[in-house]
């Protein structure tokens, strides 16, 4: 740019102008390094810009990867509560059905209990009236006989509230 001073500077000087022109080529010489200094300090600058321009479109693909794994979270996310809410409902379902089939075979035990009841006061009536009719060895062979249906009633009961037992345990077991 400009041409450096003459390595004799001192010839240069004149007191004749008014002004020395020495100090005048040395700051132009000091200029001109502060000059390639500051240079390579834009240089240097530029590349780092360039560097933090990669590394922010690197971080924008990542940002974008990441929005995009967040997306499919929160869609797992909701097809899990969707599922969960689908088992919970069979559940429900289940329950519902379970204890439907519970209060059936309640209400069979009920009624076959009714039937007992209603059987042994027939027996009873049945025995009086027999009592009445026939001899006492008559009625106490019948009396035996009554008895062994009521035992065999009884049984049957027992049956039934074992057969209800066993289907609530087996509608108990989560399927």
């Amino acid at each position: 740019l400009h041409s450096p001073p003459p390595d004799d500077v001192s010839a240069l000087g004149t007191k004749d102008l008014g002004f020395d022109l020495v100090p005048f080529f040395e700051r132009v010489a000091r200029l001109e390094e502060e000059a390639l200094v500051i240079r390579a300090e834009r240089d240097a600058a530029k590349e780092r810009c360039a560097v933090a321009e990669r590394e922010v479109g690197e971080l924008k693909e990542l940002v974008g990867k990441l929005q995009r794994q967040v997306g499919n979270l929160e869609m797992d996310r909701h097809l899990a509560e969707v599922q969960l809410q689908h088992d919970r409902d069979r559940s429900a379902l289940r329950s519902e059905e379970h204890a439907a089939e519970v209060a059936t075979e309640v209400s069979r035990h009920d009624a076959t209990r009714e039937r007992l009841a209603v059987a042994k006061s027939q027996v009873s009536m049945l025995s009086l009236q027999l009592e009445s009719s026939f001899p006492a060895e008559h009625v106490r062979k019948l009396d035996k006989t009554l008895v062994e249906l009521a035992e065999v009633g009884v049984d049957m009961r027992d049956d039934v509230i074992r057969a209800i037992e066993r289907r609530c345990g087996e509608l108990s077991v989560p399927m």
